[in-house]
């Protein structure tokens, strides 16, 4: 099971980025992208063999998205460290073709945009631009009459400062849940034992 995102920079009328496969929710790659821009990931995330660029670190978000958005054309299994295309878990070695990331174009580092990838399968977007993360979330448009692929659609879950105080993932993370599920937080938090 994956956790599907986007790291993305604001692009026309609205974004575009690259494919993250896994933890894309806000715990997991909100909170990456927060460390990477303040100091870099430490200990909390232990580096193993797949982790082929866990020690990145860098100054500004334009520098961040550079390397997130260039580097690697094809999307993430989970940045910073393996590329979505090249790892196979069984083996050491990267892949010789290249699979392409689901729902984005790969190639120019912008393949997912706000119009060509579908919300359904993308839960948490990631736009960087200043000093601003912007965080998207997907629900579902509760009107049935729409076609399937129209009933899902990103809405803005939180504008981080980058200059400010680190937010508290969790609660971000679960106050989006509990609004998708039409619950209050505490419902949520006594529902799923949080």
């Amino acid at each position: 099971m994956s956790t599907r995102g986007v790291i993305a920079k604001p692009y026309a009328d609205g974004w575009a980025g690259t494919y993250q496969h896994f933890d894309s929710y806000p715990t997991g790659l909100g909170k990456k992208l927060w460390a990477i821009l303040h100091g870099g990931l430490g200990s909390e995330y232990p580096q193993n063999a797949r982790d082929c660029h866990l020690n990145v670190q860098f100054a500004t978000v334009d520098e961040l998205l550079a390397f997130a958005l260039d580097f690697e054309h094809g999307g993430w299994s989970s940045f910073p460290s393996c590329c979505y295309h090249h790892w196979r878990p069984e083996e050491d070695e990267p892949l010789t073709e290249l699979i392409q990331a689901p729902c984005c174009g790969g190639g120019d580092g912008m393949g997912c945009t706000e119009e060509t990838c579908d919300p359904l399968m993308l839960e948490w977007v990631y736009i960087l631009s200043g000093q601003t993360m912007t965080v998207l979330g997907h629900y579902s448009i509760p009107d049935e009459t729409v076609s399937y692929r129209s009933r899902y659609a990103h809405r803005v879950v939180a504008q981080v400062d980058l200059a400010g105080a680190e937010p508290d993932w969790q609660l971000m993370q679960d106050e989006h849940s509990a609004a998708r599920e039409g619950m209050t937080l505490e419902e949520y938090r006594v529902a799923y034992a949080r």
